[in-house]
């Protein structure tokens, strides 16, 4: 199996849903963060080069296909819609290394419907581990002032790759080195390295361990001070590097205790025995809570070795990321949940010194003098640009941050500079949400957790259903859908076959018996004065005249006063969905036994 199928199991079922409706047009996805964890002024972008990585090779292969088939306990063809599918949109982000902030996207995805939701999960993975721990070694290398920190984190992090991942992001921030040689090996990053408690004892006594350690290295060499007495070892650590006339580029390590009141008696013994130019490195559950203590309080410490709690992230380690769909088939959709209302339409992020970001829509032109973030990555599932170094992150990330109010740097008790949102965005967000809530009723909330509702424009079902393989056109230039396949085992003839079938139907269609009749009213994009009743029936016209796409009658309200949307079973499918009318539908009210019920 590849990475394909590290994905969660509703990724799949939806985008089998999207290939048999045929909602395979162009749909943008927006990956961003809530809300900063507690203790954060700011976050850090990083895990787009893993991402990028992830969407250019995605290809479903036939172990894939059988395994999520093995996941659904449906046979294999059910599944071959989702063999051969390949990754072919664009992506607009944020580089890594910037300066980030709540609400503002660190990714949009624009691409086919079901290709931009198979892709949902590794994207939030990726970039969400990756932000967080990126974020708290950048604020390790604030708490040390300009002194070295070095990354320690790999015995500790979860798995090998996220300790790879570790000490890429802390280079990525400003981390003087590594004890990671596989990073340092595969990323060039410098390899840093002294010795553990275990050599010390595996000796008589420091002093055979110290000078054995010596010889064999006869180079800069750091001696571990801690393991019986410090003060001792420091002493006895000062004797071997006088006896073997060693001194610049060498250093002791503190992995215990009170390091701010030990680090001040080894400088003094080490500075009584000539020895100045010897560096002091503290290590031991450091992060930067700690080493901010040990800054402020004034300790001689001359490098920082973090590990544990920086490559997990210890008090922060998850973020409250989403990834929304904003905009579907060229028109902005929204979420109304509960205390997780989204933003529609595509977006830009526009920076300028001494100023807060402004959150806008991504064709706006940008305010004076100010930079846009989001990036066009890739086009048509292509790099646009050669793979991002560390190194270059590490500039755009030393040039945010000197820029970042000292409010928000602070280690405790930071004050991150909210963005704002531009006129057009706010005009926008407000257009649709009075929309949709016209369209449910006055007052009344848009749709249930996690429903993302088209806007009016959509013109209603039968344009959002409309044929997938035809041209369309994004942001970034014209690019072909693919056509999806027809479902096999599933039942029924394709939904492209039933459409053309429907549309054959003339409109109105004559009264089904004598005993009923119908009368017809009309919807103002799901105005609230569209009324209807169980039985009656809705018909949505196709784009000819005289020719009805699609029709159904209703069988549930969701609202007593019979204002949409509706519970629909659809003529040409059986299946019963729920409806939101656009302009082009309308209803036809039933008249039963000769009484007249009059439209509403």
């Amino acid at each position: 199996m590849s990475d394909v199928t590290t994905t969660d199991l509703y990724e799949v079922t939806m985008a089998m849903s999207y290939l048999r409706e045929d909602m395979c047009a162009p749909a943008t996805f927006s990956l961003f963060v809530r809300d900063l964890p507690p203790g954060r002024g700011f976050l850090v972008a990083a895990g787009l080069e893993s991402a990028l990585d992830f969407l250019a090779r995605y290809r479903t292969e036939q172990e894939d296909v059988e395994a999520f088939a093995d996941a659904l306990r449906r046979p294999v063809q059910d599944l071959e819609p989702l063999l051969g599918l390949s990754f072919e949109g664009d992506v607009r982000a944020i580089p890594e290394g910037h300066v980030v902030l709540a609400g503002e996207p660190l990714l949009e995805v624009t691409a086919p419907l079901p290709q931009a939701q198979l892709v949902e999960t590794y994207l939030l993975n990726q970039l969400c581990h990756q932000t967080v721990v990126a974020s708290k070694a950048a604020r390790c290398v604030l708490a040390a002032a300009g002194r070295p920190v070095i990354d320690f984190s790999l015995r500790r992090t979860h798995g090998p790759w996220a300790g790879l991942q570790a000490a890429r992001l802390g280079a990525l921030v400003g981390f003087a080195g590594t004890s990671d040689v596989a990073a340092a090996a595969s990323l060039g990053i410098p390899a840093s390295g002294t010795m553990a408690h275990s050599y010390i004892e595996a000796f008589p006594g420091e002093d055979e361990a110290f000078h054995a350690f010596a010889h064999c290295h006869p180079g800069p060499v750091t001696f571990l001070v801690d393991t019986y007495d410090t003060e001792q070892g420091v002493r006895v650590a000062a004797r071997v590097l006088t006896d073997l006339r060693r001194g610049p580029g060498c250093a002791i390590r503190l992995d215990s205790g009170d390091l701010d009141a030990l680090s001040r008696r080894a400088r003094a013994l080490l500075d009584a025995a000539g020895l100045a130019d010897v560096r002091i490195v503290a290590s031991g559950g450091l992060d930067e809570y700690g080493v901010d203590r040990l800054v402020r309080a004034g300790a001689p410490i001359d490098v920082y070795a973090v590990g544990t709690r920086v490559g997990v992230a210890a008090d922060a380690p998850y973020l409250d990321a989403a990834y929304k769909l904003v905009e579907y088939d060229g028109h902005p959709v929204m979420k109304l949940s509960s205390a997780k209302v989204t933003a529609p339409g595509r977006k830009q992020v526009f920076r300028r010194a001494g100023r807060p970001d402004v959150i806008a829509l991504a064709l706006e032109e940008p305010p004076d003098s100010a930079q846009p973030l989001l990036r066009t990555v890739m086009r048509g599932g292509r790099r646009t640009w050669s793979p991002d170094r560390w190194q270059d992150a590490r500039r755009r990330f030393r040039e945010d941050i000197a820029v970042l109010p000292g409010s928000a740097r602070r280690i405790k008790d930071p004050e991150p500079v909210p963005p704002v949102r531009s006129q057009a965005l706010e005009e926008l967000t407000a257009s649709v949400r009075a929309d949709i809530e016209a369209r449910l009723g006055a007052g009344r909330r848009a749709a249930p957790p996690d429903t993302a509702v088209p806007h009016p424009s959509a013109r209603g079902d039968s344009h959002v259903r409309r044929r997938a393989d035809r041209r369309v056109a994004g942001t970034n230039g014209p690019w072909q859908v693919a056509p999806p396949r027809a479902f096999h085992g599933i039942g029924g003839t394709s939904p492209r076959h039933r459409r053309e079938e429907a549309r054959a139907m003339s409109a109105p269609a004559p009264a089904k018996n004598n005993d009923r009749s119908v009368r017809s009213t009309g919807s103002e994009a799901g105005g609230t004065w569209m009324r209807a009743r169980v039985g009656d029936e809705i018909v949505v016209r196709g784009t000819a005249g005289g020719v009805i796409a699609r029709d159904g009658e209703i069988v549930g309200l969701r609202h007593p006063d019979g204002v949409p949307p509706y519970d629909v079973r659809w003529a040409d499918s059986g299946r019963v969905t729920l409806y939101f009318p656009g302009p082009d539908a309308y209803i036809r009210h039933v008249v039963t036994g000769g009484d007249h019920v009059p439209a509403r």
